[in-house]
């Protein structure tokens, strides 16, 4: 069964951003083996699989969960939450990556959380798993991901003609860079304790 996101009535840039936003996450997290969703674009709507059930600690991919907070953390994911981790056949997906780089913040925001850990839900990580998540992202070349990016602002771009998303792009590319380095820093605690 798929489910249908569609988009936003409002004519105002960061819904825009919002839908590249989805799709880049999606993209660059599956070349990276994280558990994010295949997402299609449609002329109504972003078209992904329907996750039935809220995903908890006993998911049969855990560590990649737990490994995926770093992940979220470059991505500069402010929206992360308990909520927007589902399950389909016991498999856990971390959904709704619309407020990631520069979706809905503006320039002023991100500057001042830019060197800060932004993510409200922990994914159930540690130390341990947060580390290898960033050795996964350290390990995806740049100009490969720089490719990843710009693909999907140029497929946006059809969908919304006359949006100038050179700025988008270009912030996105300094976001993930700077965030790359400083990533491993970013960990909050020791262990995090299982949530029942």
């Amino acid at each position: 069964m798929k489910f249908l996101k569609r988009f936003k009535e409002e004519n105002d840039i960061h819904s825009k951003y919002e839908v590249i936003s989805e799709l880049f996450a999606s993209r660059i997290g599956r070349v990276l083996g994280m558990p994010v969703l295949d997402l299609e674009v449609t002329s109504e709507g972003i078209m992904m699989d329907y996750l039935p059930d809220r995903a908890t600690f006993e998911v049969k991919n855990l560590k990649e969960l737990k490994r995926a907070l770093a992940f979220e953390e470059w991505l500069l994911n402010i929206d992360l939450k308990e909520d927007h981790i589902l399950s389909k056949n016991n498999y856990g997906y971390i959904i709704d990556h619309g407020h990631v780089l520069l979706a809905w913040k503006p320039l002023y925001y991100v500057q001042e959380i830019l060197h800060k850990p932004v993510t409200r839900f922990k994914l159930w990580s540690d130390k341990e798993s947060y580390l290898e998540g960033v050795e996964i992202i350290k390990s995806l070349d740049k100009q490969n991901r720089n490719v990843i990016l710009k693909e999907t602002v140029n497929e946006i771009s059809e969908f919304f003609e006359g949006v100038d998303l050179s700025e988008y792009l270009y912030f996105s590319e300094k976001i993930l860079d700077y965030r790359e380095r400083i990533l491993d820093s970013l960990f909050i605690g020791e262990e995090i304790q299982l949530q029942h």
